[in-house]
């Protein structure tokens, strides 16, 4: 198991999307600062001290005031927070929204003390919490690279969704630094979103030591998705995520 000061997580934010190019179904900025306040809560109160570093990175200049304010009344294990506000939350043409969120990684490199301070990073979109989280640290080698969760349903229909999801990855700052900085720049027309670029950057490393594509555990997070306001927390959903829990057991080499 790796120590305390080995992570940091990385909570990425767009609190006002309206400088986005494109429009999301949850995108009243009140509405959105909630969610946020709601996820920053949960990663300061959970009780992992794997979880005892965290950067707060927010891309649309929205003031962070209730955000920073949460970290003085409700912090009660002391963790160690960096805010950091920027306004980049635009994207080029003809590319998703996933583009700004690669370049707050990009800024986060240059700008947060505590995740270059650290081994590893953990992305987390901040909107959700992920109250499994520390089961799925647990199950992580002390040697991993990166872990992540792709998904491929090829073997359940002719047009096969592959992808990896990005609500949530863990990588090692040396491996991110070295093969994920500035990939913004491959997105295209051709390549719209983050979660297939990041699936056709990460599969050529399977088979490696310390590459994880797909998780032993579901991570399952609560919330509400911003593109669809997808309610993660619905019967329906729940349903899902119990079938993908049973399958990883059983069929550990369907990605679903």
């Amino acid at each position: 198991m790796l120590p305390n000061s080995e992570y940091v997580v990385v909570i990425s934010a767009c609190i006002d999307p309206s400088n986005g190019s494109i429009q999301v179904s949850r995108s009243d900025p009140s509405i959105r600062l909630q969610d946020y306040i709601s996820g920053l809560h949960f990663w300061l109160n959970i009780p992992d001290r794997r979880l005892d570093k965290i950067v707060f990175i927010e891309n649309s200049g929205y003031p962070l005031d209730a955000l920073q304010k949460l970290t003085h009344v409700s912090n009660p294990l002391n963790k160690q927070v960096e805010f950091i506000s920027l306004c980049c939350n635009d994207y080029p043409e003809g590319v998703h929204y996933g583009y700004a969120e690669l370049n707050m990684l990009d800024e986060a490199f240059t700008l947060s003390k505590l995740l270059n301070e650290s081994s590893y990073l953990i992305k987390a979109t901040g909107r959700l919490t992920f109250p499994n989280i520390s089961r799925l640290l647990d199950r992580l080698k002390d040697d991993f690279i990166f872990a992540v969760d792709c998904r491929n349903n090829a073997i359940l229909t002719p047009s096969p969704q592959v992808f990896t999801t990005t609500q949530l990855m863990i990588f090692s700052t040396a491996f991110y630094r070295k093969h994920l900085l500035n990939i913004k720049t491959k997105l295209s027309k051709d390549m719209i979103c983050i979660e297939t670029l990041l699936y056709n950057k990460l599969i050529i490393f399977q088979g490696e030591k310390g590459a994880i594509l797909r998780w032993q555990v579901n991570v399952d997070p609560s919330g509400y998705s911003s593109g669809w306001s997808k309610n993660y927390d619905s019967l329906k959903q729940k349903v899902i995520n119990k079938v993908r829990a049973i399958c990883r057991i059983i069929f550990p080499n369907w990605w679903l």
